[in-house]
């Protein structure tokens, strides 16, 4: 064995070492004990247990919670970077409840850290305030991209988690999520123009027929989104037929037209203002794109205006007829 992998050897082991040192004097302990003596504060019903996962950046290895720390225990998944930095990379809380006082407090613990970036809160009976409460909470913290929300009820407000933020993993599996609601969810993904939200998982709930409509419409608009899980649904082939129609080539109708050149002109509006705002020169194609973008979409607007407009004086046309008709009789 050559001198330089002794060496390298010895250094990884004194790198062990003090990565299990740094496990007992880290300086989180402190806000990990704050965090459960407030805990203590709000909850009643229950001891809560809070239990630290330390994953080693270095050799990229994680200890795994044990079957009992996975259900009764909220999990805090702590990122050792190198000896001298630690930072919080995930939360797990399964199967506790946590609504009111109880999110309040969990809200305001992950708000301290800007190296969050995955929520896990399976089975946590969140309700319609908590969702809101999330919902802020992602708007203001842009580094938390991974959210699972699966085994709470469905709420109303779902889709104000999809809604001015940098989310882009969404799992809401076993949320009784129908038609109606599904139709709710995906409404601000058909007028999403910033590539944002990548991947929805919302298998396992009660989406039907009207459902995998309402999922081909947007599919027909929205050309972001990477992945779609509707596994375990309640979808027929006739809906699975509608979902896939609208993943193959197709000519878009009038009204998808003017949607899309809405979208693309938003985007560039925003491109535009991040130029200037930087201070550097905008290139004459944004310039063209903005124009183009703009006249095209006023034009298509205009067309729909007037074939509604002439559809109606038919109407109008046809209404006077019979009553003149009818007069005569």
């Amino acid at each position: 064995m050559s001198s330089s992998s002794t060496v390298k050897n010895k250094v990884a082991s004194k790198e062990k070492v003090s990565l299990a040192k740094l496990a007992k004097y880290n300086p989180l302990n402190n806000d990990m004990q704050l965090f459960r003596a407030s805990l203590w504060e709000v909850i009643k019903d229950y001891e809560p247990k809070l239990k630290a996962l330390y994953q080693d950046a270095i050799s990229s290895k994680t200890r795994l919670p044990r079957d009992d720390e996975r259900c009764y225990c909220p999990v805090i998944i702590l990122l050792l970077e190198s000896v001298h930095k630690q930072v919080i990379k995930a939360i797990n809380w399964k199967n506790f409840p946590m609504s009111g006082e109880v999110f309040l407090t969990f809200i305001s613990f992950c708000e301290k850290y800007n190296t969050l970036n995955t929520l896990r809160l399976e089975d946590s009976c969140l309700q319609e305030d908590d969702i809101t409460l999330l919902a802020i909470f992602l708007r203001s913290n842009s580094n938390v991209t991974d959210l699972n929300l699966s085994g709470n009820s469905y709420q109303k407000n779902f889709n104000s988690l999809i809604i001015d933020n940098k989310l882009k993993y969404l799992t809401l599996k076993f949320c009784g999520i129908n038609d109606e609601g599904i139709a709710q969810l995906i409404k601000p993904l058909k007028n999403a123009f910033q590539p944002v939200l990548l991947h929805l998982n919302v298998s396992h709930n009660n989406i039907g027929e009207k459902g995998a409509e309402q999922i081909a419409a947007m599919l027909r608009v929205n050309r972001i989104l990477i992945s779609l899980n509707l596994g375990c649904n309640k979808i027929t082939d006739l809906g699975a037929k509608k979902i896939l129609s609208s993943l193959q080539s197709f000519r878009l109708n009038q009204e998808e037209i003017s949607k899309r050149r809405k979208i693309y002109y938003q985007y560039y509006i925003i491109k535009f203002k991040e130029l200037k705002e930087s201070g550097l020169s905008v290139s004459p194609s944004v310039e063209t794109k903005l124009l183009t973008t703009k006249t095209s979409s006023t034009s298509t607007m205009k067309l729909l205006k007037g074939q509604r407009s002439s559809k109606s004086k038919q109407r109008r046309k046809l209404s006077r007829s019979a009553t003149s008709l009818s007069e005569c009789e």
